[in-house]
C-alpha cells in the first residue's frame, strides 16, 4: 500500500511539473547586415578620423511571447576591408511593433578578439519594416565606444558611428 501511495504522489509530481504555458512561445530573430559609417581615435590631444571599414554582422535574439518588447541576443561582427577583424557582442534591446513597423533601442559589450582585442560598450536604434510575415527590412544605427583593448595606443580611445542595413527572419 505504501509504495502505491509513493507512486501515486511519484505520478502527481511528475504531471504537474511546472512547464510554459501553451499560449506564451519562444520568438527568434535571425539577422544579416551590412554597414559601414565613421572612426574617431582620440588621445595625446590628436584626433583622426576616417571612414569605418565596411563589416558584416550576424544576430540572433530571443524573446518570450508574452514580452516581445525584451529581446536578448548575441551579434556576430566581423570587419572585411583592410585588415579583417572578428568579434561578437552581447545585446539587449527593447522595442516595440506597430502594424509593419518595429522599432527600439539596443544596447551591447562588443568584443573584437581577432587578430587584436577592442573593448567597450555600444548603444543603436533599430527599425524593421516587414515585408512578409517572417521576413523584415531591418535598419540599424549604431554609437560603439572602445575604451580597452591591445589595438589602441596608450591614453586614446576609439568612436565609431555606424550603419547597417539587411534582412532579418522571424521564427
Amino acid at each position: 500500500m505504501r509504495r502505491m501511495l509513493l507512486g501515486v504522489v511519484a505520478l502527481v509530481m511528475v504531471a504537474t511539473v511546472p512547464c510554459v504555458a501553451s499560449a506564451q512561445r519562444l520568438q527568434i530573430h535571425t539577422g544579416a547586415l551590412a554597414g559601414t559609417g565613421v572612426s574617431i581615435g582620440m588621445g595625446n590631444a590628436d584626433s583622426v578620423t576616417r571612414r569605418s571599414p565596411t563589416s558584416v554582422v550576424a544576430h540572433v535574439f530571443f524573446a518570450n511571447s508574452e514580452r516581445a518588447w525584451l529581446r536578448y541576443g548575441v551579434t556576430l561582427r566581423a570587419e572585411v576591408e583592410s585588415k579583417v577583424t572578428f568579434g561578437f557582442s552581447p545585446q539587449v534591446a527593447v522595442g516595440r511593433s506597430w502594424r509593419w513597423l518595429s522599432y527600439g533601442a539596443v544596447a551591447g559589450v562588443p568584443l573584437i578578439i581577432a587578430p587584436k582585442s577592442l573593448y567597450g560598450i555600444e548603444v543603436g536604434l533599430y527599425a524593421s519594416f516587414d515585408v512578409i510575415e517572417w521576413l523584415s527590412v531591418l535598419v540599424q544605427g549604431f554609437g560603439q565606444f572602445y575604451l580597452l583593448g591591445n589595438d589602441l595606443p596608450e591614453d586614446s580611445f576609439l568612436v565609431m558611428v555606424q550603419l547597417y542595413a539587411g534582412v532579418e527572419i522571424h521564427f
